[in-house]
């Protein structure tokens, strides 16, 4: 089975995974994008650029499409995108549709990490 976390920054999704991990001991756990792309060593802007989470979406969606059954990662390809789309206004989403639409298929299951905090 493969299983996605996803949610906001802090709201406790590597601690889920790490739990999840713990009680799964068979599974593989997959860091998110950002951390892949930076033992890479891809150099991100500050503050991100729409560039930087275009690469974190590649990311994402490879890492989920080289991966075996028996996976959790941590975020998936909407995290991603919805950065972009509160970073660009004029994003043409359509562009990524059929990458993520393939890559969010091969999941088994996608778990939303709420954050802690109540937010109104």
């Amino acid at each position: 089975m493969r299983i996605a976390v996803s949610g906001t920054h802090f709201s406790g999704k590597s601690t889920l995974v790490a739990s999840l991990l713990k009680y799964l001991p068979s599974y593989t756990g997959v860091d998110e994008p950002y951390f892949l792309l930076e033992q890479e060593g891809y150099e991100f802007s500050h503050p991100p650029l729409l560039e930087d989470f275009e690469e974190q979406l590649k990311r994402s969606i490879l890492a989920i499409n080289e991966s075996q059954k028996d996976t959790i990662f941590d975020r998936c390809p909407l995290d991603c995108l919805a950065y972009m789309l509160a970073l660009s206004k004029n994003l043409d989403e359509k562009l990524w549709t059929e990458q993520i639409e393939a890559a969010i298929e091969r999941l088994n299951l996608a778990l939303l990490n709420k954050s802690a905090e109540k937010t109104c």
